[in-house]
């Protein structure tokens, strides 16, 4: 894992909204205590005119000051989702969430409140990507989402079983994200497996054969480990050695952690 950017979120094209960002920002670097005071008490008009200000002021003080901004960001997608301001919401709700990621990831101490923050912040960032049809970005925040709890797993005291079953769903398909990943991992692991069943079998000890077949051909080291992976096992040939069942076992765990991997780009859609 490495350290995230920040969306910049200053490409503003509505001149009224580019002139209160402006404003704000000039405003933080003189009275960042009275720009919050504004800000809060805008939070409270309905109005979608006062939302896009507050927003705007809100994501000013989170520009102007990194050690508060993961709950300014927070705030200012709170407002921009308020004014109808989809895209920036969600942008802003990211920032949130990559700034817990990051100060986990440098070893900050981070309080418990703040990594739940973060947590809420990249989910709803995911949720309005996914609503925008913008499945780009909504993968992106989902895999920021089980990196931060990743992250926070290696720092608690938590189980190690889930730290390691996160690390396998990253590496395998990147949080049932990246069909390629999963793809090339399926390969990989048969490819392996592959030449582990090819020199075991021979070996003429580690497993059973037909009484007619006087050897294993190549092809056969394949088809064990596509049958054992697929957790189908015919039967015609089996392990009789302790390596040899061994490596089976190995490969039943393989088969059912790309099975489980797999489903999940059925239950994310």
């Amino acid at each position: 894992m490495r350290l995230r950017k920040l969306n910049p979120l200053n490409d503003f094209t509505d001149q009224d909204t580019k002139k209160d960002h402006g404003e704000a920002i000039a405003l933080a670097l003189q009275n960042a205590a009275q720009l919050r005071n504004d800000a809060d008490k805008l939070r409270d008009d309905v109005s979608p005119r006062s939302a896009m200000r507050s927003a705007c002021q809100y994501l000013a003080l989170a520009q102007s000051y990194p050690d508060s901004s993961a709950k300014l960001f927070h705030f200012a997608g709170h407002q921009f989702r308020r004014a109808e301001q989809y895209k920036r919401a969600a942008e802003c709700y990211e920032n949130s969430g990559i700034i817990v990621f990051n100060a986990l990831l440098r070893g900050e101490d981070v309080v418990e409140k703040d990594k739940e923050l973060g947590t809420r912040a990249v989910g709803r960032a995911k949720n309005l990507y996914s609503e925008l049809g913008d499945a780009a970005e909504a993968d992106r925040t989902h895999i920021l989402g089980y990196d931060l709890l990743r992250k926070d797993c290696s720092r608690s005291n938590r189980t190690a079983l889930k730290r390691f079953l996160l690390a396998l769903w990253s590496l395998t398909s990147r949080y049932g994200t990246s069909v390629n990943r999963w793809i090339g991992s399926l390969v990989v692991i048969l490819c392996i497996l592959s030449l582990t069943y090819l020199t075991l079998m021979r070996g003429q000890t580690h497993f059973h054969k037909a009484p007619d077949e006087q050897s294993f051909p190549a092809v056969s080291a394949l088809y064990f480990a596509v049958v054992t992976t697929a957790t189908v096992g015919y039967g015609d040939h089996y392990p009789i050695s302790a390596i040899a069942q061994f490596v089976v076992i190995l490969n039943i765990v393989c088969g059912y952690v790309l099975l489980g991997t797999g489903a999940t780009f059925l239950t994310r859609r």
